[in-house]
């Protein structure tokens, strides 16, 4: 079932962050989020895609939040513009959308998280296989190709 931010590809389990406020402040924590994504999609702008979504896992203390993060096709060229501008193009936004909290003390949350951690890493690899695919179809090669060949072929026999 695709449902909005959850039919992106799914980028990374990126970060976790544990602090000891109690209670859950969500403007502070969003606040953050927002600024380790915009930070991250600075970093890799030139591999940033505009169809996958990005994982902050953050963990106050007992709980923990899952925040898919997805820019739009715009964005990063929004970020970096010098000139400051005001626009309503949902494109040059980004969406953010926190699940949780999962409290980690409880067994049947820490197993819910657990499988819904699992099902993202599993959507994650299914989703590099078919791209795998769809490159060795183009005669295509991995960025990672080469690197692996390289390692590889440095290992003695």
């Amino acid at each position: 079932m695709e449902h909005g931010i959850l039919s992106r590809q799914l980028e990374a389990l990126k970060q976790s962050t544990i602090v000891t406020q109690k209670p859950f402040s969500p403007a502070p924590v969003q606040m953050q989020e927002t600024a380790e994504a915009v930070g991250w999609l600075q970093w890799s702008s030139g591999a940033a895609e505009p169809e996958i979504s990005h994982l902050i896992i953050y963990q106050g203390q007992d709980e923990v939040y899952l925040t898919l993060m997805a820019p739009g096709t715009r964005y990063v060229e929004y970020l970096g513009r010098t000139a400051p501008t005001t626009t309503t193009d949902p494109e040059e936004f980004m969406t953010m959308q926190t699940f949780g909290p999962w409290e980690i003390k409880k067994e049947k949350h820490l197993q819910s998280l657990c499988l819904v951690l699992l099902a993202l890493c599993g959507y994650r690899i299914r989703l590099d296989q078919e791209r795998h695919r769809a490159e060795q179809l183009r005669g295509e090669e991995p960025p990672w190709h080469a690197l692996a060949s390289s390692l590889v072929n440095q290992q003695e026999p």
